[in-house]
């Protein structure tokens, strides 16, 4: 028998998640800014030489490309709460408390699941 996970449980990792690839995207927009600054030229990810960055570029990617792969409501609770820097009542122009709850805890189970299969 399966062990329900908790809200909290699952919030709790979308947030870790989150702050991976918050730092990771930071990262690579101050690398491109920092090529572009020096050389005045834009930079593919083929030219992304440290070792670090390729990494970056791969763990946002993934995350991007799962996302991505969702439904407009699932991306937009994942993207609006976890991946961008919204207001925490974002969701009441677009859900009622309920669905926004039901489809976040959905969209969260769905995108760890993906997530597993992913890695």
């Amino acid at each position: 028998m399966k062990k329900q996970v908790s809200f909290i449980t699952l919030d709790a990792a979308m947030r870790r998640i989150s702050a991976i690839y918050k730092s990771y995207f930071i990262k690579l927009v101050v690398a491109r800014l920092n090529l572009e600054r020096k050389e005045g030229t834009l930079v593919s990810k083929n030219e992304l030489s440290d070792e670090g960055l390729r990494h970056a570029y791969a763990y946002v990617r993934s995350i991007e490309a799962i996302v991505n792969s969702f439904d407009k409501n699932e991306q937009l609770i994942l993207y609006k709460d976890y991946l961008g820097s919204e207001p925490p009542l974002w969701w009441c122009d677009y859900f009622s408390r309920r669905d926004y709850y039901l489809l976040k805890k959905h969209s969260i189970r769905k995108f760890l699941a993906e997530l597993d299969t992913y890695v």
